[in-house]
């Protein structure tokens, strides 16, 4: 819902994440007090909770999807099982690369490939695939804001966190801000996904328009003890999520 309220705010309610965020997860504490085991629970939320005073650590979303989080973290705080909120930057990758030389398919074939696989969710919608496609479609890619700052973090590094919290097996009760170390710019994610359709032997122009005012960093990494991305800075979570994509375009013709 939070990638498709990306692309069209104005098809979802705040009623729709509340449903999704907080009555899922108000369910699953249910199921796991009715069976009454020793459960712990780590919830990934997000570090959209952060808007202008992220800085200050102090939690006020804007939008539906991250307010909806808010309140399953809420929701959380009162429950009796241990329990760690995680709140990760943007994530990004399929967490698997195929292995695949460069393909001699022409460009509309890639791009018809392209919105196949993120029409059967084979690959997220997201910043990477949103500019592969529309270079892919263009042969050429215009980035306004291309100043803006943000940071990600690849998706085996956010279920390293999961894992690595689930495994501590202590009552924690706490939350932690997951992203790397160092966050990037469109106009660097613009340039790696023209690199990676490069190396395909698809040529593209790119055109980045600097829009200042719009940065946006989440906070880094705090508080995790024994555990950092292993992907990092954001610049090389954008360049291994650009190859793992296309190579999966790749895979897909066969």
């Amino acid at each position: 819902l939070f990638v498709k309220d990306f692309a069209a705010r104005s098809q979802y309610a705040y009623e729709d994440y509340y449903r999704e965020n907080v009555q899922a997860t108000k369910a699953l504490a249910e199921v796991m007090a009715r069976l009454g085991r020793e459960w712990q629970l780590v919830f990934t939320s997000t570090a959209f909770l952060y808007h202008q005073a992220r800085d200050t650590g102090v939690v006020d979303p804007l939008e539906a999807y991250a307010r909806s989080k808010l309140e399953a973290e809420r929701l959380i705080e009162g429950l009796q099982v241990p329990w760690t909120i995680l709140r990760p930057a943007r994530v990004l990758g399929l967490s698997r690369v195929a292995d695949h030389g460069p393909v001699s398919a022409a460009p509309e074939v890639l791009h018809r490939e392209l919105v196949r696989q993120l029409a059967t969710g084979e690959i997220p919608i997201d910043i990477v695939s949103t500019l592969l496609r529309d270079a892919l479609f263009q042969r050429r890619l215009r980035i306004e804001g291309a100043d803006t700052t943000r940071s990600y973090l690849h998706l085996e590094d956010l279920a390293g966190a999961v894992l690595h919290h689930l495994a501590a097996g202590a009552a924690r009760r706490v939350k932690y801000d997951l992203s790397t170390s160092e966050p990037t710019n469109l106009a660097a994610v613009g340039r790696e996904v023209v690199a990676a359709l490069g190396h395909w032997g698809i040529p593209c122009e790119l055109e980045a328009k600097v829009l200042p005012g719009k940065d946006m960093v989440v906070p880094e990494t705090r508080g995790v003890q024994e555990w950092q991305p292993v992907c990092d800075p954001s610049i090389a979570v954008i360049r291994r999520a650009t190859e793992e994509y296309t190579a999966a375009i790749a895979a897909g013709l066969g």
